[in-house]
């Protein structure tokens, strides 16, 4: 279990999971990535956690190529947690302030290392799932998790057409500590806005016109599009969840 913020040893954790299930089940479907087996998500997540590492290291603002496929044969959990020791080095190196400057992918390294952890979870969860040990997501990086989701993909890949008529979702932590500071990932709330032009989410309790209510593990793999919202508590138009999941592209 991971300390809360320590996105370094979350990430490092995810890595060993995803290892321990492809050195058992390669081939394995993994029904929350249709069409792809376990050793086809292992070499998605190395890859990106590689070349992450190294646009971070690179001298100039140039493109970055991707990464090479492992080689048939090649060992895929070892391989895949040296590429995040590679990542983890790499960041350590050039410090929070740090970036990822190749064109397209500009983004400080501190986002780097909070989107490349996050990647990792929710992509160790669907191996992990697919074999029947999903790993338990600490409740920190949980409703870090949704908050990335909402502020930094939701506007970004959300498609508002397939969503359709705006509407607002209230989502709702039940596990959150007394005490936890208001308007942070960590209270556990947030109002998220879909319109036609724009997509936009504050960290408050506000009226919407759904709200959905579960712990922060079970809100962010609903978040995500892995589990529906059956055995969450819905209180509104529950139809709004299913247009989010059918337009929500993460």
């Amino acid at each position: 279990m991971s300390d809360p913020g320590d996105f370094a040893s979350a990430l490092r954790d995810a890595t060993g999971q995803l290892g321990e299930v492809v050195a058992l089940q390669p081939g394995l479907l993994v029904p929350s990535c249709p069409g792809w087996t376990v050793e086809r998500l292992v070499v998605h997540v190395g890859r990106i956690q590689q070349w992450v590492a190294t646009a971070l290291l690179a001298p100039d603002p140039g493109p970055v190529d991707p990464i090479s496929r492992p080689a048939v044969g090649t060992d895929l959990s070892a391989w895949i947690t040296t590429g995040a020791e590679q990542l983890l080095d790499a960041l350590d190196q050039v410090g929070p302030t740090g970036a990822v400057r190749a064109p397209g992918w500009e983004n400080s390294a501190a986002w780097w290392q909070r989107r490349m952890t996050h990647e990792t979870v929710i992509h160790a969860w669907d191996a992990g799932s697919a074999a029947g040990m999903a790993p338990k997501i600490d409740r920190w990086l949980a409703t870090d998790g949704i908050d990335e989701a909402l502020n930094e993909l939701a506007p970004v890949r959300l498609d508002r057409t397939t969503f359709g008529v705006a509407a607002t979702i209230h989502l709702h932590c039940t596990d959150t500590p007394e005490g936890a500071e208001p308007q942070t990932p960590d209270a556990g709330e947030w109002l998220l806005t879909i319109g036609p032009d724009l997509v936009t989410t504050a960290r408050v309790h506000g009226k919407g016109d759904v709200a959905v209510r579960a712990a922060a593990s079970d809100l962010l793999l609903w978040v995500w599009g892995r589990t529906n919202a059956d055995g969450l508590e819905v209180f509104g138009d529950a139809e709004v969840l299913g247009r989010y999941q059918a337009a929500a592209n993460y």
